[in-house]
């Protein structure tokens, strides 16, 4: 932590260690991975079932909540539903952007990271997040494009079935 209190935050991941991790452990260990990258509070790996998100992984850099602590969530009305009708979304202080002035997150998620996921044939199917409660900044442009990719490796470990096309 520097003197005006920003954490420090290591630049990039490698496309390499992600891969490493998804082919070798699993989906949880590559988002425990990458959660280390943005300084947001949670990273969420959520799957769009009917109307609602259900989270299948939450990651929590104070240790307090799981996934099986949350309830789904509505897609209505939600950042989750914004980063995929844009193809992803970045809020550094909720109460400052107009585009969710009428979320009922607002209040409560102040700062937020989305890309959505796709199965093989392009279906959007859930995306993954960096959350938190407390305005933070979003990913630089080299940061971005690492997450886009993230989250399509992430989907192809998540779908079987998907070829493995990264977005670049």
């Amino acid at each position: 932590m520097d003197a005006v209190g920003h954490v420090d935050v290591p630049q990039l991941p490698s496309i390499w260690q992600l891969e490493d991790l998804l082919n070798r452990r699993s989906v949880g260990a590559a988002l425990e991975y990458l959660s280390q990258f943005l300084p947001h509070r949670f990273t969420v790996f959520s799957v769009l079932r009917g109307m609602e998100f259900e989270a299948e992984y939450l990651i929590d850099k104070e240790g307090v909540l799981c996934a099986s602590d949350m309830a789904p969530s509505g897609f209505i009305g939600s950042y989750c539903e914004l980063a995929m009708i844009n193809g992803s979304l970045v809020i550094t202080d909720s109460l400052k952007d107009s585009r969710v002035q009428k979320s009922r997150y607002r209040d409560l998620y102040r700062s937020y990271v989305g890309m959505p996921m796709r199965t093989g044939n392009n279906k959007m199917f859930g995306i993954i997040c960096f959350a938190d409660l407390v305005p933070q900044p979003g990913p630089d442009c080299t940061q971005y494009q690492f997450f886009r990719t993230a989250a399509s490796m992430i989907a192809s470990a998540a779908d079987p079935g998907r070829e493995h096309m990264y977005l670049a």
